[in-house]
């Protein structure tokens, strides 16, 4: 394998990690393709729809730590009937990562039906990808990996 193959596949390698790393795969935005042809009313939208985003983040992270906080409250009071809850739940992955998720998923709603059912089924699998990825990272799979792409 010449060096110029060789450096290609490590640089797809990468981006590759770093894609699941961050839990989903950016798609290009046809709106800013050419950004020539994109009206001042759509970047005006855009840039408000980012603005919102961003404030739903911050309310979302206090929200977050105050569940995480009652959770974990009810959890230690209930410790002694050995008693299940979501506490254990909340601590799998940091706050910023579930507050990630949980963006990316409102963001991805559908506009009518059972959006509570797919909410929760999106949020669950999410959580679940994302743990499965940090177990992999802390056990050593991607270095591993990265020794046999080096090869």
């Amino acid at each position: 394998m010449d060096s110029v193959n060789r450096e290609t596949l490590d640089n797809f390698f990468k981006e590759q990690l770093e894609q699941e790393f961050a839990g989903k795969e950016n798609i290009p935005n046809v709106l800013l393709k050419n950004k020539s042809k994109q009206s001042k009313k759509v970047g005006k939208k855009q840039a408000e729809t980012e603005l919102l985003h961003k404030m739903w983040e911050t309310k979302l992270l206090a929200a977050f730590n105050q569940l995480k906080s009652t959770e974990r409250d009810k959890f230690n009071k209930y410790a002694q009937r050995r008693s299940s809850g979501v506490f254990p739940f909340l601590c799998a992955l940091p706050d910023d990562v579930f507050v990630d998720i949980i963006m990316t998923s409102m963001k991805s709603l559908p506009s009518s039906g059972n959006i509570a059912f797919v909410l929760c089924c999106q949020l669950g699998q999410e959580v679940y990808s994302r743990y499965v990825i940090s177990q992999r990272h802390e056990r050593g799979y991607y270095s591993e990996l990265s020794n046999i792409y080096s090869k």
